[in-house]
Parts: C-alpha cells; structure tokens; sequence
C-alpha cells in the first residue's frame, strides 16, 4: 500500500514537473526576423515572458525579455543561435559598423542572479560580449560588470568598450573583423575629497 502511494505521488510530481516545463516552453516567443544590414543573414531575438524578465513596473510583474539570438543563413539555408541556452537577459545590444554593414554586435548581458532575488535584471551584474554580425562566434569581454557605458570607434578595425567594474572604469580594446582582444585598462579610482573643505565653501 505504502508503495503504491510513493508510486502515486512521484507520478504526480512528475506530472507537475512536465506540466511547468511545458508552460516555460510556451513562453518562449521568436520575433520577427529582421536582415542584418550588409549581410545575407536575417535575425530575430527569441522573447520569454516570464518573472525573471526586466521588470518596469516592480518586483513581481511579468515582462517580456530578450534571452538569445537566432541567425538565419540565407546562402547556407539553415539557421544558428547565438547562445547554447536562454538563461539570461539582453539588456542592450549595439550594432558597429558603417551605413553600408554591420561589422560587430555589443551586447549587455545578465546571466546570473547575483543579487539573490530570484530575477535577472539590472540590479545584477552584467557580461558585455561581442560577436560578428552573422552569429557565428561570440567573445565575452567582461563578467561582473556594474554598468555598461558605452562603445567608441576608434578608427575603422577597432573600438573601445567601457563598462563599471570594481569601483572604477575599465575598457577593452577589441579588433572589429576578429573580434580579438587587444588591450585592456582599468582607470585609476576617483581621488577622495580633501579633508580641506568641498567645492563652493
């Protein structure tokens, strides 16, 4: 009898696990595809709806959310994803290039919870990544990132990434047609007050 009560109550665990994962996977919605500029590649962002989206309206609130990339191959006829999973948040995403091609995609990520409160959002630290435009390789330039600023072309094979990291601001150099590395710099903190007196006394 003991038995096949245990038996009974596994199955319906397990029903209720199948049931939840069935409803996740309905949430998740691919958009409209879109050409990237230059390229025979169109792309769309697959949107889950969900409570660990980027909420505007307080905790708790279901928001839509960008989790990952899909790239369709117009030659090739066959399509990639960007990410081997859909466990983050897009925050931003910048295309680089010129008026005639995309030549690299900036991303601001959250993938980790870091804060404990059971949502990705912007009070959680960031990955900024790079990829090329046709989705076939990506770079992750930092982890632990406090706040994304921005991406400046410095000439036509290279931009500087700057981001919030560890109290101070650090960029990353990034070659645009390999997405290579080039130099990475941490800025030296903000000098504190002098004990003197502030400004405007």
């Amino acid at each position: 009898m003991r038995t096949a009560l245990c038996l009974a109550a596994l199955l319906a665990v397990s029903g209720c696990a199948a049931d939840a994962a069935e409803e996740a996977e309905s949430d998740l919605t691919i958009g409209p595809f879109e050409r990237v500029q230059g390229h025979r590649h169109l792309r769309a962002h697959l949107r889950q709806d969900g409570e660990y989206g980027v909420s505007i309206s307080g905790r708790g609130s279901r928001a839509a959310r960008d989790a990952n990339v899909i790239f369709y191959d117009i030659d090739g006829r066959e399509g990639r994803w960007l990410f081997p999973d859909s466990d983050r948040v897009i925050l931003s995403e910048r295309d680089i290039g010129d008026s005639m091609r995309v030549r690299m995609v900036v991303y601001e990520l959250v993938e980790e919870d870091t804060n404990g409160d059971g949502r990705f959002d912007r009070a959680d630290a960031r990955t900024i990544a790079v990829s090329d435009p046709e989705g076939r390789r990506l770079v992750r330039l930092a982890e632990g990132a406090t706040r994304y600023r921005e991406t400046i072309r410095l000439d036509d094979d290279s931009v500087l990434v700057l981001f919030d990291s560890a109290g101070t601001v650090q960029t990353v150099e990034v070659g645009i047609n390999d997405l290579r590395v080039e130099a990475e710099v941490t800025m030296p903190p903000p000098p504190r007050a002098s004990s003197k007196g502030h400004a405007g006394e």
